[in-house]
């Protein structure tokens, strides 16, 4: 072969390596920051991807089976389309999904670099999200004409809301919506955890999951509070299980080791009594829930439209009466929207229509086979991390501990950010480099 080509190959390839390296940075620093960036980089790592030259075995779909699964989700909306009258409405709620093709496509045709970089992709996510909370609090302690004069000079950050400042319904939010703003804090301090059990800049990183814990409590979403609330549960117990109980009994003993360890999930178990009773911002936040709940079980006659707990319990009645009437197949993802605003046209309470419940919507939308198929995906990919053995299954853990209750609450999959996120730590956890 000719010198000259193979030097331009090699050049070719470096280009090709170091433009893709850019792009998953660009796209994790976005995420926190940017929904239209994040698009654009993860559109631009699709089209690069696939120029030449590039690495696709035979068995590479094999190999990575469990992140590839993720397209089946999409098919299932897909499929739906079929039986869906709306079809206008079904492709836009299709097309939101489309991250479940395109972010398994960019991982398989990058691995190689994934792995490579994995940690410093974790890192700089987890950076851009401790930006993003030190904006947002800094705009809390500004005046309201202050604020209101910055967004409105900036362009690219959200309109500043009336009850920005009210810590009873959550603090505005500059760069993305208060709800997504909660989940990429957790995932965010998910991420420095496990950097710090991988010894990865620990100091560093224990500092960095302290405040972003902090700011959780703080500013964070209900549902992304309690999803890393019971995600940090889950890893420490299978730390514990796996580490420091075996630890501990081999230095002091069995007992000492076994009261030890279970003062420690004690103490976590009383921490939300204690932060409620407390902590201002997690008393208000739930002390408002509460007062939403009394009033509406006591049938009080109120505007409820402000009232974000109520209307997810409207939200998941109206959501099964959809379920009900095509339990095998689903309405269709078209036809959701408006077989729901049927529902809650007959609801004696008068709300617009609200998606609380990823669960629901996959059951609604495309049936029992449906939401199974999404359950089997998530399930499929936690036997996999299982088998690796090492901190990955840890992390997976806890990301889907995280996510299984936040799809309790919100059909978060239906919202840019965290369609992104949720697929993108999908595929990157297998990707991480195994421990130390």
């Amino acid at each position: 072969m000719n010198k000259g080509v193979l030097t331009l190959q090699i050049l070719n390839k470096m280009l090709k390596e170091k433009t893709t390296h850019f792009l998953l940075l660009l796209m994790m620093i976005a995420l926190p920051l940017s929904k239209a960036v994040a698009s654009l980089a993860l559109i631009a790592l699709v089209g690069i991807s696939l120029l030449p030259p590039y690495k696709f075995s035979k068995n590479c779909i094999q190999k990575n089976s469990p992140v590839c699964l993720l397209i089946i989700v999409f098919l299932s909306l897909l499929i739906s389309q079929v039986y869906t009258e709306n079809s206008t409405s079904g492709w836009s709620l299709v097309y939101l999904y489309n991250s479940f093709v395109l972010l398994p496509l960019v991982i398989l045709l990058n691995k190689q670099i994934v792995i490579k970089k994995s940690i410093q992709l974790l890192q700089v996510f987890i950076i851009a999200t401790v930006f993003n909370c030190i904006c947002t609090l800094i705009f809390y302690f500004l005046p309201d004409e202050t604020v209101q004069q910055i967004t409105a000079q900036i362009g690219i950050l959200k309109p500043y809301m009336p009850k920005g400042k009210n810590l009873s319904f959550g603090l505005y939010s500059p760069f993305i919506e208060r709800i997504q703003l909660g989940n990429l804090i957790a995932m965010a301090t998910l991420s420095a955890i496990y950097l710090v059990m991988q010894r990865h800049q620990k100091w560093t990183n224990i500092l960095l999951s302290v405040f972003l814990l902090g700011c959780s409590l703080t500013i964070g979403g209900r549902a992304g509070q309690l999803g890393l609330f019971v995600a940090i549960l889950g890893l420490l117990v299978l730390r514990s299980t796996q580490f420091i109980f075996p630890k501990l009994k081999n230095k002091f003993g069995i007992f000492t080791a076994s009261v030890c360890t279970i003062s420690g999930f004690l103490m976590l178990l009383i921490a939300p009594y204690l932060l409620y009773k407390k902590f201002p911002p997690i008393q208000k936040r739930y002390g408002q829930m509460r007062w939403e709940l009394n009033e509406y079980y006591k049938g009080v006659d109120r505007d409820y439209s402000h009232c974000t707990s109520v209307r997810r319990l409207i939200s998941w009645e109206n959501s099964w009466k959809v379920i009900q009437t095509a339990p095998v197949l689903g309405v269709g993802v078209g036809d959701y929207r408006d077989k729901m605003q049927e529902q809650y046209d007959k609801a004696p309470i008068k709300l617009s229509v609200n998606l609380h419940n990823q669960y629901l919507f996959f059951w609604a939308c495309s049936g029992i086979i449906g939401l199974f198929a999404f359950l089997f995906v998530m399930g499929n990919w936690l036997l996999y991390l299982n088998k690796l053995g090492d901190l990955r299954f840890i992390f997976g853990v806890a990301f889907l501990l995280c996510y299984g209750f936040v799809f309790c609450t919100d059909a978060v999959l239906n919202f840019q950010v965290d369609n992104m996120l949720f697929c993108c730590f999908f595929a990157l956890i297998p990707c991480l480099k195994k421990e130390v």
